[in-house]
C-alpha cells in the first residue's frame, strides 16, 4: 500500500495539488504503515484502519474535485454509497425501516 500512496502522491504533486493535500496523503501512508505492523493477526483493527484510510482519501477526492471544477452543481464521490464498517448495520437497519413505512402507506 506504501508504494500506492507515493505514486498517488507524485501524481498529486505533478497536478499541482497543495501541501495540505499532501499532507493528507502522507497521514494516510503512515497510518497504513504503522497501524499494519501494530495490528497484524487482528482482522477488525485493520478493517477499521483501512475505512479509516478510505474515508480520508474520500475526503481529499471530494476536495479536489470541488476546487478543479467550481462549475459543476453535481459532486461525486467514488464509493459515497459504502458506509464505514461500523456503521453498516445501522445504515441497513434504516433503509429496511424506511421500506417498512413506505409500504404501510400505500
Amino acid at each position: 500500500m506504501s508504494a500506492e500512496a507515493a505514486d498517488l502522491r507524485r501524481q498529486l504533486q505533478a497536478g499541482g495539488a497543495g501541501n495540505a493535500d499532501l499532507r493528507a496523503i502522507d497521514e494516510v501512508a503512515r497510518a497504513l504503515r504503522e497501524g499494519t505492523s501494530r495490528l497484524e493477526g487482528d482482522p477488525r483493527g485493520i478493517q477499521e484502519l483501512t475505512a479509516s484510510a478510505l474515508e480520508t482519501l474520500r475526503k481529499l477526492e471530494f476536495d479536489l474535485r470541488k476546487r478543479t471544477d467550481p462549475t459543476s452543481n453535481e459532486l461525486y464521490l467514488s464509493g459515497a454509497d459504502d458506509a464505514p464498517a461500523p456503521y453498516r448495520p445501522m445504515v441497513s437497519e434504516y433503509f429496511r425501516e424506511l421500506s417498512r413505512r413506505s409500504g404501510a402507506q400505500k
